[in-house]
């Protein structure tokens, strides 16, 4: 993205445009489908000193910037203070941008490091590392208690990610795939044993019927559905933000 095309998309989303100076561009997975546009890029307010990470894209996949605004509310909603200063706020969302703009959004820059980069870099140490992944961990389990309701087949049909139609569909893929080499699909070889490393495990079709086997979820609850450490935005204190929130949505416990 071009800079006379970030600053226009600055000018749609602040009222002080002229306040603000570009720090750094970064790259982003999902900002958008025409090269040159998936891109994140953060400013800085030059009075209060605050940073703001912009997402700024053209046709968004299903609308990513609208859904990351609504499921922000949404977690927020259901999570009460359980996820309360955990969810950086979005400031601006705005209609009108410059072509080939079609979605822009700003959010509080909660960071200079997500997760892992925060560890590897060496700006936690191993006991800050510990104490801030448990309260990563509890703070989930206690949103996961707090949203948990009972399963039922109207649950089951409106899930985007069905933990039963997957099971399927891993089963269906996994046997119609062709190894490298090979003339046949793997389900021609359902009950050889496989062998990885001279050790031996079992066969495809024992590994089906287990996974077959397996109870049908008991609960839903609310889930990020991509909280890995990259979206996990930690400060040298330990203190810690989670973002990119396109994907909240009930999953299975």
């Amino acid at each position: 993205m071009g800079q006379d095309l970030m600053q226009s998309v600055i000018a749609a989303l602040f009222p002080n445009p002229e306040e603000l100076t570009i720090e750094r561009i970064e790259p982003s997975g999902v900002s958008g489908i025409t090269p040159g546009l998936d891109r994140v890029f953060v400013v800085r307010d030059v009075k209060t000193q605050a940073l703001y990470a912009i997402k700024a894209g053209d046709r968004l996949r299903g609308n990513t910037i609208q859904r990351q605004i609504q499921n922000r509310i949404l977690l927020a909603t259901v999570g009460g203070g359980i996820l309360r200063n955990k969810l950086p706020l979005v400031r601006f969302h705005a209609e009108g941008l410059p072509d080939p703009i079609r979605e822009a959004m700003a959010m509080d820059y909660f960071s200079e490091w997500n997760f892992s980069e925060g560890v590897l870099r060496g700006i936690m140490d191993n006991p800050a590392f510990i104490r801030t992944w448990n309260e990563i961990l509890t703070t989930f389990t206690r949103l996961w208690e707090k949203t948990k309701k009972s399963w039922g087949k109207k649950t089951l049909d409106t899930m985007t990610r069905n933990p039963l139609q997957r099971a399927q569909n891993v089963e269906q893929h996994t046997l119609s795939f062709v190894l490298p080499g090979m003339s046949e699909p793997l389900r021609a070889f359902l009950d050889l044993p496989i062998v990885i490393g001279e050790q031996e495990y079992p066969s495809l079709r024992s590994a089906f019927e287990k996974m077959q086997a397996f109870d049908p979820p008991r609960f839903s609850v609310a889930c990020h559905n991509d909280l890995n450490c990259d979206n996990l935005v930690v400060r040298p204190d330990g203190d810690w933000a989670v973002i990119d929130w396109e994907c909240v949505t009930e999953c299975a416990d």
